[in-house]
């Protein structure tokens, strides 16, 4: 095993190429989890270079304050963790923004390296970016990047390796005066208490005291501030904010971006004395957001996405599906022991081998979508879905975590913690699970094919469609009732548009995907095994049939389905087991069919296309897995809305699915 020597921690604003960059620096070498006490993702991989380097991505913040969990997590992590050196990912083309990030972290006192990424971007934004001056002038190591062309990437790792080994470096900004005298003597008080560990600079807690950090306050009173000291300095930041006219915490802010304009002004170049061409991302955002034709352009990109599922994994998943036929029909005839038989075939073949013919759909499907994500489309189907959401005096914001949700309902449930109220929040993750993820695909993969051949991806679409829209509408009446509360303004920034890398987009899509694979290969297989066993039992029964135990149980909830036009005990069954994970709807249809012709056949067999399209709608919408329910349970901190989860979305599901296949029983359509 190799041994770490160096931690590197790699830092940025969101939209700056920091992804970009971490997967360019350790290619495969990564390895996902969650921050100790804390359901933020943490990523690390190895140098690519350096093998005994460990690379931190640290969540993108613009400032190192604790305004979310994201910042919370990259603020504790610099101040107590201490990496041998950090990389800090700016934005060439918004400078001014990005190097406030970079001006907190030389105040810290931090061992940095400057990314100065993206600039292709800025060239085309008319301005030249002097990268080796920007370094003298800070006093720093600066490297020029274009992450998403992994230039600049060894020069990087070099950097960021020789860089631990350096003099930490303080910059001091000349904050004037009036506050420099009170930092002055704010730094002697700190120094006396002894408050600060020996890297962490007194001027920088005083500079946090001055902008009226409470917890700073919280530490200094740990250390012996007495009552006396404390007003003494909350006196002296009530009389500068009467000299100042404005909040102590805005004028240094001021004070900051004032020193960032001048390296600014010495170090960007502007190429052309004319007005800035509208750029390409403009010039595109014309179109796709605009306020008649976006909506239309999103459902169609959605559209075409999933009829590219289609088109190339529908070829792939039919191979696969043979192979696996062909692999039963094998051991059938080789296997003499009946027991062992029926549990390669019928139980691991038929359950396990259902839903893994669907991986290439999956894989695609998250292929797409990384390239819509890395593209920055994906972020203008929030902005537009927000219009959507503002018109109906919703929260805004909150479709972020929905978006979230059609990747996986669990981080999409995490993600409302990003939003201000708890009203938002509560409302947010309620409604999250009614976000068709990932884990429902092989179900719509498998009803769409054998039932709308040709049409797909539209049935698809219309589920998702259906989703959002009773999410939507639920939200409404969740804040009309329970959860009262202002919506609050939604602020968005813009990435501009990038082609994205090959590399980035197979990383992106092999995360996602490798997930799906591991639930495959533990809960699924679990599950599969546990309902082939109850399908044999009791012993000598036939299998899978009504009187096996799972026949039996099946049989108790059927009736509940009746009215939605699919009332066997088979479909019961697989809802049931479903809540495990809903993937396992389709292995559980696979391990208790049992047909020559295989799943399609025998989903031919027992529905309707209208009988079809109504347990679409029910898988959709019923109970979240418990996977959810569990981040429901931590993320609201009580049982009550867990449960209460279970039960609306239950009942909401059975009421829709009832209106759909009666609707389509009138028309005909049955």
């Amino acid at each position: 095993m190799e041994q770490t020597k160096h931690t590197v921690a790699l830092i940025g604003n969101p939209n700056s190429g920091k992804t970009t960059i971490f997967n360019a620096l350790t290619g495969s070498t990564q390895h996902t989890g969650n921050w100790p006490g804390v359901t933020v993702e943490k990523k690390t991989g190895r140098l690519l270079q350096y093998r005994d380097v460990e690379l931190v991505d640290l969540p993108g913040t613009y400032s190192l304050g604790a305004y979310s969990e994201d910042e919370t997590v990259t603020r504790n992590y610099i101040l107590h963790e201490r990496p041998h050196a950090i990389i800090d990912v700016v934005d060439a083309s918004n400078l001014k923004r990005n190097l406030y990030l970079t001006v907190l972290l030389m105040e810290l006192g931090e061992n940095l390296v400057l990314a100065v990424n993206m600039l292709d971007a800025a060239r085309r934004r008319n301005a030249d970016v002097d990268v080796q001056k920007l370094g003298e002038i800070l006093g720093i190591p600066a490297v020029a990047t274009v992450g998403i062309r992994s230039q600049g990437m060894r020069e990087l790792a070099d950097a960021a390796y020789a860089a631990s080994n350096h003099p930490r470096k303080y910059l001091r900004i000349d904050y004037g005066h009036e506050l420099e005298s009170h930092l002055l003597r704010l730094e002697k008080l700190i120094d006396e208490k002894n408050v600060t560990p020996s890297h962490i600079p007194s001027r920088y807690l005083a500079i946090r005291l001055l902008e009226g950090n409470e917890e700073f306050f919280d530490l200094l009173r740990r250390h012996g501030l007495t009552q006396e000291e404390e007003e003494g300095i909350r006196r002296e930041i009530r009389h500068l904010e009467s000299i100042f006219r404005e909040d102590l915490e805005s004028v240094i802010i001021e004070k900051r971006y004032g020193y960032i304009e001048s390296v600014i002004k010495a170090v960007v170049k502007k190429t052309s004395s004319i007005e800035r061409k509208i750029d390409i991302s403009d010039r595109i955002d014309r179109v796709v957001l605009n306020k008649y034709l976006s909506l239309p352009i999103f459902l169609l990109i959605m559209y075409v996405m999933f009829q590219m599922t289609f088109g190339i994994g529908g070829f792939l998943a039919e191979v696969l599906d043979g192979v696996f036929a062909a692999l039963g029909t094998s051991l059938a005839a080789v296997i003499e022991n009946p027991l062992l038989s029926s549990f390669l075939v019928e139980g691991v073949l038929g359950g396990l081998g259902s839903i893994l013919i669907f991986v290439p759909n999956i894989f695609l499907l998250f292929l797409v979508m990384s390239f819509l994500e890395d593209s920055g489309y994906m972020a203008r189907g929030a902005y537009i879905m927000d219009r959507f959401m503002r018109s109906l005096g919703l929260q805004g914001k909150a479709f972020i975590p929905m978006l979230t949700g059609f990747g996986c309902n669990v981080p999409g449930v995490m993600a409302t913690r990003t939003l201000e109220s708890r009203s938002d929040r509560m409302v947010t993750m309620l409604i999250n699970p009614l976000m068709s993820c990932g884990a429902r695909l092989p179900i719509y993969v498998l009803f769409s094919s054998v039932f709308f051949p040709g049409r797909e991806g539209l049935v698809i679409i219309s589920l998702y469609v259906l989703g959002v829209t009773l999410a939507v509408l639920v939200a409404k009446l969740f804040k009309e009732t329970m959860f009262r509360g202002e919506c609050t303004p939604f602020v968005m920034e813009l990435p501009p548009y990038r082609v994205p890398t090959l590399k980035g987009m197979f990383i992106h899509m092999w995360d996602r995907g490798s997930e799906f694979l591991k639930k495959a290969g533990t809960i699924i297989f679990a599950v599969v095994i546990l309902i082939w066993v109850l399908s044999n039992l009791p012993w000598g029964v036939e299998y899978a049939s009504r009187e096996s135990l799972i026949g039996r149980l099946g049989s108790l909830m059927a009736p509940i389905y009746g009215p939605l036009g699919f009332g066997a005990w088979e479909p019961a069954t697989a809802l049931l087991f479903g809540v495990v994970a809903k993937e396992v709807v389709v292995a559980t249809l696979g391990t208790l069919y049992v047909t020559e012709g295989g799943l399609s056949a025998a989903v031919l067999a027992h529905w309707t296309p209208l009988s079809a399209y109504s347990f679409m709608v029910m898988t959709l919408l019923y109970t979240p897995c418990v996977a959810t329910l569990a981040a429901i349970r931590k993320e609201s901190g009580t049982w009550r809305w867990m449960l209460f989860s279970i039960g609306y979305s239950f009942v909401l599901a059975w009421l829709v699915s009832f209106l759909i296949f009666r609707l389509g029983l009138l028309l005909g359509l049955g």
